[in-house]
Protein backbone atom coordinates (compact mmCIF):
# COMPACT_ATOMS: atom_id res chain seq x y z
CA UNK A 1 0.00 0.00 0.00
CA UNK A 2 1.33 3.45 -0.90
CA UNK A 3 0.46 6.85 0.53
CA UNK A 4 0.55 9.87 -1.78
CA UNK A 5 1.11 13.41 -0.43
CA UNK A 6 -0.70 15.02 -3.38
CA UNK A 7 -3.99 13.13 -2.98
CA UNK A 8 -3.85 12.93 0.82
CA UNK A 9 -2.55 16.13 2.46
CA UNK A 10 -0.70 15.22 5.63
CA UNK A 11 0.58 11.96 4.17
CA UNK A 12 4.31 11.37 4.49
CA UNK A 13 6.73 13.35 2.35
CA UNK A 14 7.96 10.04 0.94
CA UNK A 15 5.72 7.45 -0.66
CA UNK A 16 5.68 4.46 1.69
CA UNK A 17 5.67 0.76 0.83
CA UNK A 18 3.98 -0.90 3.80
CA UNK A 19 4.23 -4.60 4.71
CA UNK A 20 1.82 -7.07 3.10
CA UNK A 21 -1.59 -7.06 4.73
CA UNK A 22 -1.66 -3.28 5.18
CA UNK A 23 -4.74 -1.57 3.71
CA UNK A 24 -6.13 1.93 3.19
CA UNK A 25 -9.18 3.29 5.00
CA UNK A 26 -10.79 6.15 3.05
CA UNK A 27 -12.91 7.77 5.76
CA UNK A 28 -11.35 8.92 7.91
CA UNK A 29 -8.11 8.67 5.91
CA UNK A 30 -5.83 6.17 7.60
CA UNK A 31 -3.56 3.18 7.11
CA UNK A 32 -4.83 -0.08 8.62
CA UNK A 33 -1.99 -2.37 9.66
CA UNK A 34 -2.20 -6.14 9.22
CA UNK A 35 -3.03 -6.51 12.93
CA UNK A 36 -6.05 -4.20 12.52
CA UNK A 37 -4.45 -1.17 14.16
CA UNK A 38 -5.63 2.08 12.51
CA UNK A 39 -2.92 4.70 11.93
CA UNK A 40 -4.28 8.13 11.07
CA UNK A 41 -2.29 10.48 8.83
CA UNK A 42 0.37 12.37 10.74
CA UNK A 43 0.83 9.62 13.33
CA UNK A 44 4.42 8.56 14.04
CA UNK A 45 5.22 4.93 13.30
CA UNK A 46 8.41 2.94 13.79
CA UNK A 47 9.63 -0.24 12.17
CA UNK A 48 12.51 -1.84 10.32
CA UNK A 49 13.24 -0.65 6.82
CA UNK A 50 14.86 2.24 5.05
CA UNK A 51 14.80 4.71 2.19
CA UNK A 52 15.65 3.70 -1.35
CA UNK A 53 15.98 5.60 -4.63
CA UNK A 54 12.70 5.54 -6.54
CA UNK A 55 14.30 4.24 -9.73
CA UNK A 56 16.20 1.45 -7.97
CA UNK A 57 13.30 0.12 -5.90
CA UNK A 58 11.01 -0.36 -8.90
CA UNK A 59 13.18 -3.27 -10.05
CA UNK A 60 12.79 -5.02 -6.67
CA UNK A 61 9.02 -4.94 -6.17
CA UNK A 62 5.98 -6.60 -7.74
CA UNK A 63 4.77 -5.05 -11.01
CA UNK A 64 1.59 -3.70 -9.35
CA UNK A 65 3.69 -1.87 -6.75
CA UNK A 66 6.02 -0.50 -9.44
CA UNK A 67 3.00 0.80 -11.37
CA UNK A 68 1.58 2.43 -8.22
CA UNK A 69 4.94 4.13 -7.56
CA UNK A 70 4.62 5.90 -10.90
CA UNK A 71 1.46 7.64 -9.66
CA UNK A 72 2.90 8.65 -6.25
CA UNK A 73 4.72 11.93 -6.15
CA UNK A 74 6.46 12.56 -2.84
CA UNK A 75 8.64 15.54 -2.02
CA UNK A 76 11.69 13.32 -2.46
CA UNK A 77 13.13 10.99 -5.05
CA UNK A 78 13.26 8.29 -2.35
CA UNK A 79 10.73 5.68 -1.29
CA UNK A 80 10.30 4.68 2.36
CA UNK A 81 10.09 0.88 2.63
CA UNK A 82 9.23 -1.25 5.65
CA UNK A 83 10.98 -4.61 5.75
CA UNK A 84 8.75 -7.58 4.96
CA UNK A 85 7.46 -8.95 8.26
CA UNK A 86 8.57 -5.84 10.16
CA UNK A 87 6.67 -5.19 13.37
CA UNK A 88 5.29 -1.66 13.14
CA UNK A 89 5.08 0.22 16.40
CA UNK A 90 2.80 3.18 17.01
CA UNK A 91 4.37 4.96 20.01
Amino acid sequence: MLANTVDYPGAPAHPVIWPAGTTWQADPAAVVLADGQVVELGTEVRGGGGYFPRDGIKESVAPAVADALDSCRGESSEIAVFNAGSDIEVP
